[in-house]
């Protein structure tokens, strides 16, 4: 598995901090077919909380080669801000290492600008569904531009929506049933952008949802919990933004639940913390799990060489 994203000298990545305009990483290259991503980092790259949301050349199977480039604006997504100790991350990984998700950024089904559909998501199925009622707790997915609900959408121009407002109260939520199954000697990753939704005016009208009800996501392997992301994110996710969630669960050469159907749960917890009553939804965007090094080694050594991460310091 000789993958992954590497620098492309002479010509260096570069990064425009002043101006209007888009900004630019180029010049890298691309030693096989992989999925990639761009983070950014404001604390000189120690934590990178935010994907770059509408880059140009990042997304699943993108074709190897030299010369490759990843275009963002960073003015979209933070408007009025100075990013002066930023990096930027690219990650590339093997795209056929991709588990599939049907709907993973909730964009099957299209809705208007402005638009929240409250039905059951294509391919996902209710999580907890005694505590939604179809009026005060519902599940759906919405296209939230040209609102103030959101600065910018992670993936696409969607998100999956978990509210809950009324009565019966308690944690419900989206989930999903894979194809695949749990293999041995295998590494699992499974991120998935959390939102955190602002006041603002959409098809049902105007609604303050600041705050954060809080969220997990859980990886399951048949009826078992493998991991979850127990709301590692809550306070770190501004109104109107969104971070990714990880979630992350190696097997060995045996484990109880070899060979059950994969499954991932995402659940609003409704459970606003003190002063933040009006908090009651979580959204959800661009759901992917991956695996590396199943089967591959008899030595049950994971074969995790299939992810490449490049931090690129922003240039003048």
């Amino acid at each position: 598995h000789s993958i992954g994203v590497s620098r492309d000298f002479p010509r260096r990545p570069v990064f425009s901090r002043r101006g209007a305009g888009p900004a630019a990483i180029d010049h890298f290259i691309l030693h096989g077919a992989c999925n990639v991503s761009l983070q950014v980092s404001s604390d000189g790259g120690v934590t990178f909380p935010a994907t770059a949301a509408g880059a140009a050349g990042v997304g699943l199977s993108i074709a190897p080669g030299v010369g490759k480039s990843i275009v963002w604006n960073p003015e979209t997504q933070f408007p009025n801000q100075v990013l002066s100790n930023a990096v930027l991350r690219v990650t590339a990984e093997d795209s056929a290492s991709s588990l599939t998700i049907t709907n993973h950024g909730f964009e099957e089904n299209p809705q208007s600008p402005g638009v929240v559909a409250i039905t059951t998501p294509s391919g996902w199925a209710p999580y907890n569904a005694g505590n939604l009622n179809g009026s005060s707790n519902v599940i759906g997915w919405g296209n939230f531009n040209g609102t103030t609900h959101f600065d910018y959408t992670p993936e696409g121009s969607h998100l999956g929506v978990c509210f809950l407002s009324g009565s019966p109260e308690g944690e419900a939520g989206l989930q999903q049933t894979l194809s695949d199954l749990l293999e041995l000697k295998a590494l699992y990753t499974l991120r998935v952008e959390i939102g955190n939704i602002d006041e603002g005016t959409a098809n049902f009208g105007y609604f303050d949802l600041r705050g954060f009800p809080g969220y997990r996501v859980d990886l399951l392997a048949g009826a078992s919990v493998l991991a979850s992301d127990a709301n590692t994110l809550a306070g770190s996710i501004p109104d109107g933004e969104a971070r990714t969630s990880t979630v992350a669960f190696a097997t060995g050469p045996s484990h109880a639940d070899a060979g059950a159907a994969l499954s991932i749960r995402l659940v609003n917890l409704d459970s606003p913390p003190p002063g933040e009553e009006l908090a009651r939804e979580v959204n959800f965007d661009n759901v992917r799990l991956l695996v590396a090094g199943a089967g591959l080694s008899p030595s049950g050594v994971i074969d995790t060489t299939v992810t490449t991460v490049s931090d690129w310091p922003l240039a003048e």
